[in-house]
This record gives C-alpha cells, sequence and structure tokens, in this order.
C-alpha cells in the first residue's frame, strides 16, 4: 500500500497533482489556441497516468477539465479536452465486471415486499406525526442522501452552519421541457434535488432529479410525506428520545441519533426483516438510513422501471443519485439484490441532457435541472405548447395525472 502511494505521488512531481494539474490549465489559458492546448495537455495527462487504473485516468480528466474551466471561464465546455471514447468504454467494462462482482455475494432482499412495507411504515409515521420514521421510509423509497430532507441536519461551511430549506431546496418535477423546442411532458412521481446534503456551502451543489420507486398509487402520500416534514409544527417538535413515548407523543427530525434505542422497535414493529432472505437477516442486512440509498440504486438497477431510449441500467442509477458521470461511487451503492421485482407498469423512466432537456419544478416555475432521470407516464402523448414552456400552461390539463 506504500509502495503505491508513493508510486502515485511520483508521477505528480514533487509538489503534487493539485499543483501539477493547475499547471496544465495555466498553460491552456495563457495559450493564443486554448483547444490546441487543452488537446496537449491532455496528451500529457495520459502519458503521465499510462500505468493508472481506467477508472483513475477518467476521474483525472475530470479534475483537468475542471482546472481549465476555473483559469478559462469563458471557455466553452465543448471546447475543454476529452478524454478518447475508448478510455470511456473501458470504464464502462471495468464498472459492469466490479458490479457482477458484487453482485454474486449480495444479500438478498425482497424488494417489492421491502417496499410495501415501507410505504406502511411511511403512512404510519405520518399519521402519528414521527419525522424520524417518515425520514427514514423515504429513504427506502427515492434515491436521496439520509439528511438530504432532515431540516434538523447541521450543514458546515468553515464555521457557517446552516440547514436544508425544504421549501426552497425540494420540488416536485411538474414538466420536462425540450430545450430549443416547443415540446414539454408532465412529470410524475419525481424530485428536485438543488442543495444535496452533501453540499458544504464551497461550490455550486450538483442540483439534479430523482424518482420515488414505490407504486404510482402512493404519489399523493409522498406529497404528504413532503408536507409533514415542510409543517412548522414539525420541524419546532422537540425529537422524542424514550421508547415509552413511541408512537403516541409526536417526534421532531433527529438531530443527533436522538432515536438510536426507537428505530429497532419500529424495524421490528414493521416487520422489515421478513423481506430479507432467510440467511442473510442481521447478519449481512442492517436497516440504517444509509442502506436505503443503496436499495433505491438497486431497484433501479434491477428493473423498478421501464428505462428510456439508450438509457442504459447503470447510468440510470448514477444519475438517480445524482452521481457525476462514471463516478467510481456507483458500485459502492450497488451491494443489493432485490430480485425479482415488480415493474412500475405506467411509467418510464427518462434521463435528462444539459441544453437538451431540463425538468422544471411544479411549485417554482423558476427552479430548472438538467441532471438527473424523471418519471413521465408510459402512455401520455407529447404536449405542444407553442413555445410556452411554463407550468401554469400544462398543469391544470394532467393535474390528475400528477397525483396518479
Amino acid at each position: 500500500m506504500e509502495s503505491s502511494k508513493k508510486q502515485r505521488s511520483s508521477i505528480w512531481g514533487v509538489l503534487g497533482r493539485e499543483a501539477w494539474l493547475k499547471a496544465r490549465a495555466q498553460e491552456v489559458a495563457g495559450s493564443t489556441d486554448r483547444v490546441e492546448a487543452g488537446k496537449r495537455v491532455l496528451s500529457e495527462l495520459m502519458a503521465v497516468a499510462s500505468d493508472l487504473k481506467v477508472h483513475s485516468k477518467v476521474t483525472y480528466v475530470k479534475f483537468l477539465r475542471a482546472h481549465i474551466k476555473e483559469a478559462c471561464p469563458d471557455m466553452n465546455d465543448s471546447d475543454l479536452p476529452s478524454a478518447p471514447s475508448a478510455l470511456y468504454q473501458a470504464a464502462n467494462a471495468a464498472e459492469r465486471v466490479n458490479v457482477q462482482e458484487r453482485f454474486q455475494a449480495a444479500p438478498r432482499i425482497y424488494g417489492n415486499l421491502l417496499i410495501a412495507k415501507m410505504t406502511s411504515a411511511l403512512q404510519h409515521g405520518i399519521t402519528h406525526r414521527q419525522a424520524p420514521q417518515v425520514l427514514l421510509c423515504l429513504g427506502y423509497l427515492v434515491g436521496l442522501r439520509a439528511n438530504d430532507l432532515n431540516t434538523a441536519h447541521e450543514r458546515r461551511s468553515g464555521i457557517e452552519v446552516f440547514h436544508v430549506n425544504l421549501d426552497r431546496d425540494i420540488d416536485f418535477a411538474g414538466i420536462v421541457f425540450e430545450e430549443g423546442t416547443a415540446t414539454t411532458t408532465p412529470c410524475v412521481g419525481t424530485l428536485l434535488n438543488f442543495r444535496p446534503s452533501k453540499h458544504n456551502g464551497s461550490k455550486e451543489p450538483v442540483q439534479y432529479a430523482t424518482p420515488f420507486i414505490c407504486d404510482s398509487v402512493f404519489y399523493p402520500l409522498m406529497r404528504e410525506a413532503l408536507a409533514f416534514l415542510r409543517a412548522p409544527e414539525t420541524q419546532e417538535c422537540r425529537c422524542t428520545t424514550r421508547i415509552s413515548d413511541y408512537p403516541s407523543v409526536p417526534s421532531g427530525p433527529e438531530r443527533s441519533q436522538e432515536w438510536r434505542s426507537i428505530f429497532p422497535k419500529v424495524i421490528e414493529s414493521f416487520g422489515f426483516y421478513e423481506a430479507v432472505h432467510e440467511d442473510d437477516r442481521e447478519q449481512h442486512v442492517k436497516f440504517t438510513a444509509n442502506l436505503g440509498r443503496s436499495f433505491v440504486a438497486a431497484c433501479i438497477e434491477q428493473g423498478r422501471f421501464q428505462l428510456g431510449p439508450n438509457l442504459q441500467p447503470i447510468r440510470a442509477v448514477e444519475l438517480s443519485l445524482g452521481h457525476s458521470p462514471l463516478s467510481t461511487q456507483n458500485v459502492n451503492y450497488l451491494k443489493l439484490d432485490v430480485r425479482p421485482i415488480s415493474q412500475v407498469p405506467d411509467v418510464v423512466l427518462r434521463d435528462l441532457h444539459k441544453d437538451k432537456r431540463v425538468a422544471i419544478g411544479e411549485e417554482n416555475e423558476d427552479a430548472v435541472v438538467s441532471y438527473g432521470v424523471v418519471l413521465v407516464k408510459a402512455s401520455i402523448d407529447v404536449l405542444l405548447c407553442h413555445n410556452k414552456r411554463k407550468l401554469s400552461d400544462v398543469t391544470n390539463i394532467y393535474a390528475h395525472d400528477n397525483d396518479s
């Protein structure tokens, strides 16, 4: 391990990787032909990284592009150096192998049963005003991070402390707009995440659209859950700590694992382990908030949705989780076997493309996301709005569809 670290550091010289990349970016910035300079420094990068793994090469190309963009903010993205297509193909192939290897030893969960149990526990949590329970269940039904919907979670940037604002940072996707055309399509069962909990305020967050994996009949329940979490009385409510208080005493969201003794009772009460294969119960599967994101990823990768044209399962996972292209983090979430999993029959999962297709918020028409995936009705006809992209122009026609 020590020799491997030494090898990686030595290829960048005595000043290290960041200094190497910044120096190459400055070369591009000072050139009279930035495009050609970008190609030249990319070739240098490929030579320096020739002995590294394919995913490392892809990652360093991303870093180089980011440094060049920072040094040349007026440079178009299309003019930035791009890795050869063969490199991306090799990275895809390597990721498929990694996924398959993990799949062979993956804990087995009955996906359909766990989704049903989570929706039942979610309804119970809303009815009895148990915010930690609602947040746990939502984590198994939509591809957000554990604290993306937790208003009590403290996010830090230096000395600044801030919290998620569910009225500003989360919205339901209302329509998909084909950029440069008059074509819009209503969305269903999709959230727009404008400020993920991983964002610390130091740079622009990766905003993305992500779907609910429950059956479409439960989309109104998802709206009810978000409305409950948005309510001032929920956010101001004290988080309970005693098992004897559950579920008779309402509880606000957790700030610091106040429910560590209550969650086991919730898990037992709703029989979550009944959805785990007998050989994998408790030894391999722990129903934590973090496992929910892996469960959602597995459901999407293993067939929960009909996928739109050219959208591959692993890419669908990547977009649903808000990861950057060819992220090495994808495989870390594909660690469960949820097959067989029923396909939601009346929706299609479509990817968003920058500058070609964007998702517009349902509650805020200025809320626009161009990354991620959205759900649309499988049988819906594309609506032509004659150059009108505002959500108000289409919601009255499709009001029932958005709630079904």
